[in-house]
């Protein structure tokens, strides 16, 4: 839920005055604006580019279907949260190949997949909340992770892999 604020203007137009016989109307024009507030999580986490650890075929081809390779942090800061929030998170959305993400890199036998903080896969459209939400502060952090795993028994393809994913700050 997304707290807003609404502002009403009001104005008052009075008739001329009439003969004591006739009763007085006016019109009275009401406008309000919604206005989305969130939390600020800065621009640079929001939009970047995620580099694991370079891995080699050799080193590949030992480790089983579905193992854990390589993996990197990602982190987003929250500040400046309304008061009444009860807590934030990120949404991840992508488009799914199997448990990990779509790789459209040239690269066989190595897929990308999020995790949370316990290394647990998350399914695209899935939230993330931030576990040290402070209320009051108006403040917290989602702490996730890219993970490379080994995909299949083949032999390895070298190339590049390439996914994208869609995030989008969640308040509640």
């Amino acid at each position: 839920m997304k707290i807003i604020s609404v502002s009403i203007v009001s104005g008052l137009f009075l008739t001329a005055v009439l003969p004591a016989a006739k009763a007085a109307t006016g019109t009275i024009s009401l406008s309000a604006a919604v206005t989305p507030t969130t939390c600020v999580v800065p621009a640079n986490q929001l939009t970047r580019t995620i580099t694991l650890p370079a891995m080699t075929s050799a080193s590949l081809a030992g480790k089983a279907d579905g193992e854990k390779i390589v993996n990197q942090n990602m982190a987003f800061t929250f500040t400046g949260c309304e008061t009444g929030l009860t807590g934030v998170g990120v949404k991840f959305d992508f488009t799914k190949d199997g448990d990990y993400l779509t790789n459209t890199g040239d690269a066989e036998g190595v897929k990308l997949a999020i995790t949370d903080t316990s290394d647990t896969k998350i399914d695209t459209g899935d939230t993330i909340p931030s576990t040290d939400y402070d209320a009051a502060a108006g403040t917290g952090s989602v702490n996730a992770k890219v993970w490379a795993y080994r995909v299949g028994t083949a032999a390895p393809v070298g190339g590049s892999i390439s996914s994208t994913a869609t995030v989008t700050v969640v308040t509640n």
